[in-house]
């Protein structure tokens, strides 16, 4: 494909949530119900703000491998793992509120996972 800086073009549809959509009409375009696609996972985790000011993501590489090892390089398959981003590079944020939330079913996965993701961002 042509597509300019395709790492940023990635992480700008998963954010503003048009992936998620997309991913949606295919399953409906195919016969699926999107109602039946809810997560089942039994521990999650909120990252929160520790102050207010602009977020900013400092190492998007080490966010993907943290996702890719909760979710399917950690030895075993895990279809409900994941994580959900609330805010965007550059948006305002108050002290505790919810970043991003960090789901699966195995809980050494999540301390693991909690354990990667600390220092990619920063608040300023």
């Amino acid at each position: 494909t042509n597509i300019i800086n395709p790492e940023k073009k990635i992480f700008s549809v998963i954010n503003n949530g048009s992936a998620l959509d997309t991913f949606y009409k295919m399953v409906s375009l195919h016969g699926g119900k999107t109602r039946n696609l809810k997560p089942n996972y039994k521990y999650n985790k909120s990252i929160k703000s520790k102050s207010n000011g602009i977020l900013n993501y400092t190492d998007m590489i080490k966010i993907g491998n943290a996702i890719n090892y909760i979710t399917i390089t950690n030895g075993k398959k895990d279809i409900n793992a994941g994580m959900k981003f609330y805010y965007k590079n550059n948006d305002e944020i108050k002290y505790g509120d919810i970043i991003f939330d960090i789901f699966c079913n195995d809980i050494d996965n999540l301390k693991k996972t909690s354990k990667m993701i600390e220092n990619t961002f920063i608040i300023k």
